[in-house]
């Protein structure tokens, strides 16, 4: 299976031609001064590569990472975890309780304070790269060739595609996206429809080819950011990856959504992304690279580190980035 450190990327941004020539000279190496609220890291005491981050409020945020390590964060605070295993976790969600999946089939569930294996699950043997809770509480995972939704106790719904899946985004609609990698550079997004599908064998809206997203989220309605990587064929002179990032439409329906580019000019994979609305995002990804969405363009932050960031939260006064080697980065002020 690929190292999952090299899963993540892409973004974008609106230019005329003209500009778009002249930022290619001037813009690549601009980065938006650190402020003193800016980026800052938290001393954690491992160092285990961190996956993924997410937070109920700015005060209860969890990150999730290798060798069963699970991370209790706040603003000025970092606290490694007892999770029970030992195998790598993957990604980490919640709707009123909290989940966090991994290798081997593993799900675990924070219960008063302490966390704990979830028995039965829907595969003993996949590794779950993605996770989202629905608003009743079902379970959505997505892995290497197969996803599913399932509630403990229940039998699940399972879907198998050709594609390894690196992410899932869930409207409130109740409408389902899967990016997933073929593998060779072909890639795609499966889609569909939670609440009235009698079992998950989605299909794709258009053909993605070389533009392979690793992270996905969404400000509500179909308003969605995508980030990850243009994947170059055959590439000798120009950089075998270049960031990636898609939008979907404001204020569009499920039928006429059609994803559009907005990469930033930057060589890196983008890993993840998260905001506040669609205008007030923050996407990470390899190299330490943050970058802040407004709505209509990318602005690059300074992070402080040249780590690969993996995962990134985003609350009301601070935002959260986690990568490699125990990284853990905050931001003191949220977008």
């Amino acid at each position: 299976m690929a190292n999952h450190g090299a899963r993540r990327g892409a973004t974008w941004t609106f230019f005329s031609v003209a500009a778009a020539v002249l930022c290619l000279s001037s813009c690549a190496d601009r980065k938006v001064p650190k402020p003193e609220d800016g980026w800052s890291a938290l001393s954690c005491n491992t160092s285990a590569d961190l996956h993924a981050v997410w937070g109920e409020d700015d005060s209860h945020v969890y990150a999730v990472g290798s060798s069963g390590t699970i991370l209790e964060l706040g603003i000025d605070s970092c606290h490694p975890v007892n999770s029970g295993t030992s195998v790598r976790l993957n990604a980490i969600a919640g709707h009123k309780q909290v989940y966090a999946a991994g290798e081997r089939g593993t799900i675990l569930q924070r219960v008063k304070g302490s966390w704990q294996e979830v028995k039965g699950g829907p595969a003993s043997q996949v590794e779950w790269t993605a996770l989202r809770i629905m608003t009743d509480g079902s379970l959505v995972l997505a892995g290497d060739r197969l996803f599913a939704m399932w509630s403990p106790g229940t039998q699940p719904l399972m879907g198998q595609q050709a594609y390894s899946f690196r992410a899932v985004w869930i409207t409130a609609q109740g409408h389902a996206f899967f990016p997933g990698d073929f593998g060779g550079g072909y890639c795609t997004i499966l889609e569909g429809d939670l609440k009235s599908s009698q079992n998950l064998m989605y299909q794709s809206r258009e053909h993605m080819h070389s533009r392979c997203v690793s992270g996905i989220w969404g400000a509500g309605g179909y308003e969605m950011l995508a980030v990850g990587r243009h994947r170059k064929h055959g590439a000798v002179k120009q950089p075998a990856t270049k960031a990636l990032a898609l939008r979907f439409p404001a204020k569009a329906t499920y039928d006429d959504i059609h994803w559009r580019d907005i990469s930033p000019l930057v060589d890196v994979i983008l890993r993840a992304v998260h905001g506040r609305s669609i205008d007030r995002a923050i996407a990470v990804g390899d190299l330490g690279t943050v970058l802040q969405y407004n709505g209509t363009s990318w602005q690059e932050e300074e992070s402080g580190t040249t780590t690969n960031l993996n995962g990134v939260w985003v609350g009301v006064a601070a935002a959260f980035a986690v990568g490699d080697g125990g990284t853990v980065l905050v931001r003191s002020s949220s977008l």
